[in-house]
């Protein structure tokens, strides 16, 4: 199978996942929504710093050459 061959099988495969997935996720997340204000209030501090040291990776990996797109 040639590369992007491949990519085009892997990308259906994906996506028919995603499919058979869609309702028990949607499911899944208005149980989970009501959540996540009061997760955020109570963890702030660890989310904050684990944001601030996402950007210190990115800010090192871009003095290394890697580019933004490949770390997203």
């Amino acid at each position: 199978m040639e590369w992007q061959e491949y990519l085009q099988f892997e990308g259906s495969a994906i996506n028919a996942d995603a499919d058979c997935r869609a309702q028990k996720y949607a499911q899944g997340l208005a149980l989970l929504a009501p959540l996540l204000d009061e997760f955020e209030q109570n963890h702030q501090s660890e989310l904050t710093n684990a944001e601030n040291g996402w950007t210190e990776l990115l800010a090192a990996a871009n003095r290394q050459g890697i580019d933004d797109a490949l770390t997203h």
